[in-house]
């Protein structure tokens, strides 16, 4: 029966340990790259729910929305090269609704609140 080295497996362990890091780190980093990367948008104003939607399924980010919040509300048009997280403010624009960020991509919406300034 072959001898294992002692020192063959604190390396094992470190190159384990290191590529569990790695593996764990790329999709956060993937997602804030597609936080940041400016896509080229041209829609109409609609219903706020289906841009705001449209925009957070097309750039992979996760948007919850209360549909009360929403209901009966119109987006702006949105129009330019932003980011994803420029286009969905832009589409909020007059609505009486804020962009909240939250981990790793996600978003929510909130009132905004016309007692503070």
């Amino acid at each position: 029966m072959p001898s294992t080295s002692p020192y063959l497996r604190p390396s094992l362990l470190a190159a384990s340990i290191a590529m569990l890091g790695l593996a764990t780190c790329l999709p956060a980093l993937a997602q804030e790259q597609r936080i940041e990367q400016a896509n080229e948008y041209r829609l109409p104003a609609a219903p706020l729910a289906s841009t705001l939607s449209r925009i957070a399924a097309d750039a992979g980010l996760v948007l919850s929305i209360d549909p009360q919040l929403t209901r009966g509300r119109t987006s702006q048009p949105v129009q330019g090269r932003l980011s994803p997280e420029q286009a969905l403010r832009q589409a909020l624009g007059g609505s009486g609704l804020l962009l909240v960020p939250g981990g790793a991509g996600s978003y929510s919406l909130q009132p905004v609140d016309s007692g503070t300034r």
